[in-house]
């Protein structure tokens, strides 16, 4: 199986992850229901957008598609910028509304990961590092899945708390199982992109362990 085609599948996969761990939830959970509210369902839908562009453009570089994946490339960052956008609007209202202070602490780290996974994506596809701008991107996509493995662990295990494990299984498992395809050597953007990953949960795990929660609420009030 080609490096293309291993993505591809990969990015289906994730997406496929993605709606049933939500789905799950809803059947689990109908009462969460009610939190659904359009700002959270455009949120949602633009999170799961940028997984399925993500599969799309693996797809199109395994088919030949250069010059639409290019294409699809140059507008990326306007979908970025909603996510953004939507992202930390969503997690500040839940925070404010619910006081969930954890979500909102644990979002603004992956959304830190995340931009700055797509960034070095752009930096190295600048200098035509296509390795590089492929790793990069999956770890920008591994790095919002956080919610999904909640829902798995809340729905089948009964402890949210059970996704950090399940995170850090993911973001180093799936990129070492991508250099590994195809029997060749870790990538150094692997090690780099591991590294990143696994520091941003270790500040994550700090922040919500520590009284920052607490002094944004007071801020907030």
């Amino acid at each position: 199986m080609t490096r293309p085609v291993f993505l591809a599948r990969l990015g289906l996969l994730i997406f496929a992850f993605v709606v049933f761990a939500f789905a799950a939830k809803a059947i689990a959970h109908p009462e969460r229901l009610a939190r659904y509210t359009p700002p959270v369902v455009i949120h949602g839908v633009l999170m799961l957008a940028w997984i399925g562009v993500f599969a799309a453009q693996a797809k199109l570089i395994a088919s030949g598609g250069m010059g639409v994946h290019r294409q699809v490339g140059r507008l990326s960052w306007i979908l970025v910028l909603l996510m953004v956008t939507t992202s930390f609007g969503v997690s500040f209202s839940l925070m404010v509304e619910f006081r969930f202070t954890e979500v909102f602490l644990a979002n603004l780290v992956n959304l830190a990961l995340f931009i700055g996974f797509f960034t070095a994506a752009l930096f190295a596809i600048a200098k035509q590092d296509g390795a590089s701008h492929k790793r990069y991107m999956l770890f920008a996509t591994l790095a919002i899945l956080l919610p999904a493995f909640s829902r798995i662990a809340e729905v089948f295990a009964g402890n949210e708390y059970l996704a950090l494990p399940m995170v850090i299984i993911a973001t180093v498992g799936l990129p070492l199982l991508y250099d590994k395809s195809q029997s060749q050597p870790v990538h150094p953007s692997t090690i780099i992109g591991i590294a990143g990953s696994l520091a941003g949960i270790v500040l994550m795990v700090i922040a919500i362990a520590s009284p920052l929660g607490d002094a944004l609420l007071a801020i907030v009030a």
